[in-house]
């Protein structure tokens, strides 16, 4: 028994000792992020290389320092980057990870919001996205951005002609009522 006591010691010791600090994380994330875009003169572009190296050190923060608040953040950045580089399944995935594990962050409601976005932008799941959205609506009522979740799922699967003839249609008959 006492031998079993220290060998979970030891082993305890060694996994501890392995993982890496909080302080090396952050500074592996600061460095991934001021290398995300190579610069010219004109624009910002994602360089895909820096953008993995940029999507592994936010997870591995979130992965060794759990129930740090940042892990959310980092989680939500890689998430962000995931999507710019139109992979966006795997943004989907760790924003459900977002909610699973940080359901009380303040990143959880822009999971749900950003995961119909992607649905109906990007894959165009118009069924999703509607799932989604309604998930938002019934998980986060007094969101700021309930309003427009709810302006989404009223336009849900209208293509931008059909939304700018209805905003015209909407700008005639304000005119009309008001003369």
């Amino acid at each position: 028994m006492e031998k079993l006591q220290v060998l979970f010691i030891v082993v305890s010791v060694i996994i501890f000792s392995c993982s890496p600090s909080k302080e090396k994380l952050q500074e592996q994330i600061k460095k991934t992020e001021n290398n995300l875009f190579n610069q010219d003169k004109t624009n910002f572009i994602l360089d895909t290389g820096n953008a993995m190296a940029a999507i592994h050190a936010y997870e591995a923060y979130a992965n060794n320092i759990k129930d740090d608040s940042m892990s959310a953040e980092y989680l939500f950045r890689a998430a962000d980057v995931y999507r710019s580089m139109k992979k966006f399944d795997k943004s989907v995935a760790v924003y459900d990870r977002i909610i699973a594990e940080y359901p009380n962050s303040y990143r959880a409601p822009y999971s749900v919001f950003l995961k119909g976005f992607i649905c109906e932008n990007e894959t165009n799941e118009i069924e999703k996205a509607r799932d989604y959205y309604h998930q938002f609506l019934a998980t986060y009522p007094n969101h700021k951005l309930k309003k427009d979740v709810a302006f989404s799922l009223k336009n849900l699967g209208k293509t931008p002609e059909e939304l700018i003839k209805q905003f015209e249609q909407m700008q005639q008959d304000t005119s009309a009522s008001v003369n």
